[in-house]
């Protein structure tokens, strides 16, 4: 998913269009249910209030970083994926569903990521 989010906010400020993009992500190995129904819930209808919020995601990964931790097994996407959730709390985006992240990555690219992309 953050992946996604960040690479909607490159391919868009590189001036790509997203729905092409998507199209062939999804015709090769990283097609994915996020890239699968990214325009649908996010790209055109831009829903960034309805569904699991951020600030529980970033709680339950945190409870499986400190297993991790404690198993001394470590997880370098799940600390990426926490870094990612903390900057994207830290620019007020918690109480956002997941596509919160994305609005961050906008944010940082100065884009504006939406369906005419």
């Amino acid at each position: 998913m953050n992946m996604v989010c960040e690479v909607m906010a490159l391919a868009k400020k590189m001036g790509m269009n997203l729905h092409e993009l998507f199209e062939i992500i999804n015709q090769s190995s990283g097609r994915s249910f996020t890239t699968e129904t990214i325009d649908q819930i996010f790209l055109k209808h831009r829903e960034l209030e309805q569904g699991f919020q951020l600030d529980l995601l970033y709680k339950d990964l945190k409870l499986v970083m400190e297993l991790s931790d404690e198993q001394q097994f470590p997880l370098f996407m799940g600390s990426n994926a926490v870094s990612i959730l903390e900057m994207a709390r830290a620019c007020g985006y918690g109480k956002m569903n997941v596509y919160g992240t994305a609005k961050m990555f906008e944010d940082m690219a100065h884009v504006h990521i939406h369906s005419n992309t």
